[in-house]
């Protein structure tokens, strides 16, 4: 699916949830699929990301409002047995737990070997308490806990980098009218690629970070 910035906040969606859809075009998944975090296939992301037609989700929630998706408390194991899944998926999730080490361990342990761990956590971006708000690490930090769970292959991706993208973010959050916001965004846009070009792409900015671990 295609939707553009101006859809985006037509749809009310902030900048960043746009660059992390972007994002999330470039993720495949199949087989079985573990969601920590997402309500139902509603989710927003389920719009753009690629699978295939065997794919078969598991939803999780904390506070579930609909009868398929299964109440979890990721502070504490999962009562889930090893080795059950392809894939995990954990966007936005992740700063919302306190105990997040023994998290990672958890997404470990259900993983079967090979499978592969897709996570999405946000870096420069205000408090959003769901129920609370605990953590913002860096992308060296998130290697580290990755790596030292014992996944063999991590990387980790930016995402929305620079400090126009930073302003751009902050002030298109403080703009109601549509039109406005989208001009300040693609002004922002512009003046990122410009210094890009310039001096180079800086990575000391970012609104988020996208974790690709295979176990």
């Amino acid at each position: 699916m295609s939707t553009s910035l101006y859809q985006h906040l037509k749809n009310n969606y902030s900048f960043l949830r746009f660059l992390e859809h972007e994002r999330v075009k470039e993720i495949n998944i199949s087989g079985d699929v573990i969601d920590l975090g997402a309500k139902s296939i509603a989710a927003p992301y389920y719009a753009f990301l690629p699978h295939s037609g065997d794919m078969n989700v598991i939803f999780c929630d904390i506070k579930p409002k609909v009868d398929n998706v299964q109440q979890v408390n990721l502070e504490k194991p999962l009562q889930i047995a090893s080795d059950q899944f392809d894939h995990v998926l954990l966007f936005n999730v992740l700063e919302h737990v306190y105990n997040y080490q023994n998290l990672i361990e958890e997404i470990y342990r259900v993983l079967r070997s090979g499978g592969t761990a897709h996570v999405m956590a946000p870096f420069l971006w205000p408090y959003h308490g769901d129920p609370a708000d605990f953590n913002r690490l860096t992308h060296v930090a998130l290697y580290r806990l990755f790596v030292d769970q014992g996944f063999n292959q991590v990387k980790i991706y930016p995402i929305g980098m620079g400090a126009w993208t930073l302003i751009g973010s902050v002030l298109s959050s403080k703009i109601k009218p549509l039109w406005p916001k989208y001009v300040v965004l693609r002004f922002c846009i512009w003046m990122q690629n410009l210094e890009n070009r310039i001096v180079g792409q800086k990575t000391n900015f970012s609104l988020a970070y996208y974790v690709e671990a295979q176990k």
